[in-house]
């Protein structure tokens, strides 16, 4: 039976939280094998651990929530936003308000960003102002729709090319700013692989079969995919596919999905919640408007000034969203369909 609600004391985490935090998270995820304080130790710095929310109860923590800033960069515009995560509830509490007292006291401070992402359960976070939001095309490819695999791909191991692949994100039309050495170790924490091949590089998330960033020209990635997917068929025979995650503003997305797919899909990146509602919308209209997009910045200008303003009956017409969540979801869902969660959003 849930524990009944209770007030817990909230704060920021301090530099001697650190053990006791990082033995909470831990042994959240024990099951899954991951050792957030091991993978992801920058985050438990002296300098980052007041990215993380407290909750404790009789002098020890019960939950956390990670609130991570970041520069994301659209297009050459830079947001100020922060990454939702290590959302954690000690296993006595869990049912008695932890987890809502953390989010809401983060939540409190959104307008400190233009915007705030997480990957998680909408129907869980919805009620904290998070919308499905961005666009990710996902395709599958076999070696039918492939070139014979050059043989040329090696997998990334030196620092030299972990530089490499991280120049490649950073050519993303969406990506973080993340410096060299934090990137190499994010990718590490997260078991993630990268192959480079004549003039293409790739990278996967947890295994090969799923590609979460590729840049190159659609020839020379497809080259690289035949090699990746013949990689994986030595080690798994039965393995057929191979799955490629793709930026669908990007333009070489159409010559990916025309020349080498075999099943294609589009699936939100992430949940969104607004942040700094009149600086996103400035932003996100610039960038309409540099893309001569005329209509999309009208559009934007239009959603925020109903989800903003004092006309909820309107909003609620316009978005089919109820009044409460109108100066929420609803500009999420209309302005932020561009974005997509970049490689190491989930830092």
């Amino acid at each position: 039976m849930p524990a009944m609600s209770t007030d817990y004391a909230i704060r920021t985490a301090l530099p001697e939280d650190r053990e006791e935090l990082g033995d909470l998270i831990d042994a959240a995820f024990v099951q899954d094998g991951f050792r957030c304080r091991a993978r992801l130790p920058h985050l438990f710095t002296a300098e980052r651990i007041g990215e993380h929310r407290v909750a404790s109860a009789d002098g020890r923590l019960v939950g956390c929530v990670g609130c991570y800033s970041v520069e994301l960069r659209v297009d050459g515009m830079a947001f100020t936003a922060a990454g939702i995560g290590q959302v954690v509830t000690a296993p006595a509490q869990r049912g008695s308000g932890v987890m809502r007292q953390l989010m809401e006291a983060t939540c409190a401070h959104a307008e400190d960003f233009d915007l705030l992402w997480l990957h998680g359960d909408h129907q869980r976070y919805a009620r904290f102002g998070f919308a499905p939001g961005g666009l990710t095309w996902e395709m599958d490819t076999a070696h039918r729709y492939l070139p014979a695999a050059p043989g040329s791909t090696r997998q990334a191991t030196s620092a030299a090319d972990w530089r490499l692949v991280a120049a490649a994100a950073r050519r993303q039309r969406v990506h973080l700013e993340v410096a060299d050495q934090d990137f190499a170790e994010i990718m590490r924490a997260r078991d993630c692989s990268a192959w480079l091949g004549d003039g293409a590089v790739a990278m996967s998330y947890q295994g090969a079969h799923r590609i979460v960033l590729c840049d190159g020209e659609p020839e020379a990635l497809a080259g690289l995919f035949a090699d990746i997917l013949a990689d994986i068929q030595r080690g798994d025979p039965a393995r057929q596919t191979l799955n490629v995650r793709l930026d669908p503003a990007d333009a070489r997305t159409p010559a990916l999905l025309r020349c080498f797919q075999h099943d294609v899909r589009g699936l939100p990146s992430g949940s969104f919640r607004v942040g700094s509602a009149r600086t996103l919308a400035a932003k996100l209209t610039a960038l309409a408007h540099a893309a001569g997009d005329i209509e999309r910045a009208q559009l934007i200008s239009r959603a925020f000034d109903v989800a903003y303003g004092d006309d909820y009956a309107r909003a609620q017409r316009v978005f089919g969203l109820s009044p409460g969540w109108a100066g929420w979801a609803s500009p999420t869902q209309a302005c932020l369909l561009p974005l997509s969660l970049p490689p190491g959003s989930w830092v």
